[in-house]
């Protein structure tokens, strides 16, 4: 594994709760063990996630969807930054740890819910935006 974006946004978070040497182990562990393919050379992992992620979408909240489809919205551009940085920056820190502690019991799922969740939190919203510019979840 060679740097990938996100992984130091990941790291300043471990390094203000965790000593030097822990905060390595646990991102060694975030990028070798719990979800590799994601900081790999090619990141299919994140590719993999934004497709699997943009069929849970559309099972579970089609008609966001389908809107964001019909106003030429790539799901994948407003997730795959919340998917590579564990939501880090993108949601409350109070919330992101929470994610983080979920993250560890069941790795890579968490990403998928938080990720629905946040779209269920604002589907009023969006279903509201008829231009592709003001989608900033």
């Amino acid at each position: 594994v060679g740097y990938c974006q996100s992984m130091n946004i990941i790291t300043a978070l471990l390094l203000v709760y965790l000593p030097n040497e822990w905060a390595f182990w646990v991102l060694a562990s975030i990028c070798e063990d719990l979800v590799p393919e994601n900081y790999g050379h090619h990141m299919i992992g994140s590719i993999v996630d934004q497709s699997t992620f943009e069929e849970l979408l559309t099972k579970t909240l089609p008609r966001v969807a389908s809107h964001l489809q019909s106003i030429d919205v790539q799901i994948g551009m407003i997730t795959q930054g919340w998917f590579i940085c564990l939501f880090i920056g993108y949601l409350p820190l109070e919330i992101c740890l929470q994610i983080l502690d979920m993250f560890f019991f069941l790795r890579g799922r968490m990403l998928y819910a938080v990720g629905l969740a946040v779209f269920k939190c604002y589907e009023t919203e969006i279903l509201n935006m008829y231009e592709a510019d003001e989608v900033v979840v």
